[in-house]
């Protein structure tokens, strides 16, 4: 449908509106809503980092998230989330991350007024747009959260200059346009305003898009929803300067419904990472079941027979429909109430996961300890790659129930090119790792071997096995 044909759709439903509730009040006398804006997941397309760091990155986000009220002077409001601190370590290229806790950086806005199209007319009426600018970043050595809370300033200043000191037009598709518009002036203000007062530092942008929410409701979100769904989102580079990152366009939506905006190209030249961004209204989100739960004993001598009970769990708004415990030794049960025989030394992870009627499900760890070191050394050592140029090679093999970390030994031997030893620790319950150093060679072959650790002590080391770098 052309421009006037909307127009003439929105002008009839306009007055269908006004003559059915003419004493109508802003947002239809409904209680304001609370919106989400989180990163929910990122898939690093191509790595930002160079040999210096590896071939694997560190993502997280920011959102300098911003609301304004069209034609209220001076109305922007501004702030920041995120934190290097959330960042998400060793994705490599092809790898998908589903974000949690605060990787999501999610911004919350309290407080939102959904307006149908009876409210456009009415004097009353104040539309308040809110929204993000989200950068996804590559956490190295320096952090940009400096720059980020200065940009802060140049949004607010580059929103009151447009949007705040715009008109709310009663026409829905003149509604868009106005605030594509205005919008777009603004990424012009920010980009000049970043180029001549704030420098560029050497840390890892990958890109950054802008998500403008606008908050409507009934008939406008589905008019607002069509008016948009032909609009090309403008980019805006950002000269010279490396952060903030160049706008590479975005989205503009109704917040009268849920929405989830994937494969979300982030790429300025130096990697590219497509994140996942979704608009949530908070009324709508389940709360999540609470894991907890409680056990006979917490350590002891093998074998050790525990008992484990999961009712403390709880559902705030509705029941607990399902436990399933992981014993942390490659054993598993199912039951609210379980008991569970530990028949090797070790520190034992015992997981509870409930699930609710929604289907959302939580977890909840408590380690039992069963004392001395690993009886076995871990088994099928076996060489899955390597790599340049702080050289190293990447190895897999069958855990030890109840070990805490591994260590891998590469002893280099006459003949078999560059003679050098060096090992390394791997944290945690893994069944893989890698050792790097600058000194191993590839092309050199190295008789290697692994041992396992638990409650603070190692186990034996396995037999060795010769592998070529």
């Amino acid at each position: 449908m052309g421009r006037t044909g909307r127009s003439a759709v929105v002008g009839c439903l306009l007055a269908v509106a006004l003559l059915g509730g003419s004493c109508a009040t802003p947002g239809g006398g409904a209680a304001a809503s609370n919106f989400k804006f989180r990163v929910s997941k990122v898939t690093v397309v191509n790595h930002n980092d160079s040999f210096l760091y590896g071939v694997r990155d560190e993502t997280f986000s920011y959102q300098l998230w911003f609301r304004v009220k069209v034609g209220v002077a001076n109305s922007a409001q501004v702030g920041l989330v995120g934190d290097r601190a959330d960042a998400f370590n060793d994705l490599g290229d092809g790898q998908t991350h589903v974000n949690v806790g605060g990787e999501r950086s999610e911004v919350n806005f309290g407080g939102v007024q959904l307006l149908d199209l009876v409210d456009l007319v009415l004097p009353s009426t104040q539309l308040e747009v809110v929204g993000t600018w989200t950068w996804a970043m590559d956490r190295d050595d320096v952090s940009v959260a400096g720059v980020a809370n200065d940009t802060l300033t140049v949004i607010r200043n580059a929103l009151n200059a447009t949007v705040a000191a715009g008109t709310l037009p009663t026409d829905a598709n003149a509604l868009v346009s106005q605030l594509f518009g205005d919008f777009g002036q603004a990424f012009n203000l920010i980009a000049g305003a970043l180029f001549a007062s704030i420098p560029g530092i050497p840390d890892d942008p990958i890109g950054s898009r802008f998500y403008v929410g606008i908050p409507a409701k009934g008939t406008l979100s589905t008019l607002v929803d069509a008016a948009v769904a032909g609009l090309d989102f403008p980019s805006v580079s950002i000269p010279i300067i490396s952060v903030p990152p160049d706008i590479g366009g975005g989205e503009i939506f109704s917040l009268g419904h849920n929405s989830t905006f994937s494969n979300q190209v982030m790429d300025q030249g130096n990697g590219r990472h497509d994140i996942e961004v979704q608009i949530i209204d908070a009324a709508t989100i389940n709360q999540a079941p609470f894991s907890n739960f409680t056990k006979s004993v917490s350590s002891g001598t093998a074998p050790l027979a525990v008992s484990f009970n999961g009712g403390p769990s709880a559902d705030p708004d509705g029941t607990v429909v399902s436990y399933n415990w992981n014993f942390g030794d490659f054993t598993t049960g199912t039951g609210p109430i379980n008991s569970h025989t530990f028949t090797t030394s070790g520190t034992f992870p015992v997981t509870l996961t409930v699930t609710d009627d929604d289907g959302e499900s939580t977890s909840s760890t408590q380690n039992v300890s069963v004392g001395g070191a690993p009886t076995v050394a871990p088994s099928g050592l076996t060489l899955t790659g390597s790599g340049c140029c702080d050289t190293y090679g990447d190895f897999a093999w069958t855990p030890v129930a109840g070990a805490t970390d591994y260590e891998i030994s590469m002893d280099g031997f006459f003949l078999g090119g560059c003679v050098t030893d060096h090992s390394a620790v791997v944290a945690g319950q893994r069944s893989n790792g890698r050792v790097q150093a600058v000194g191993l060679c590839l092309g050199s072959q190295y008789d290697s071997r692994i041992r396992a650790k638990a409650n603070g002590l190692w186990g034996p080391w396995s037999g060795s096995v010769r592998v070529t770098l």
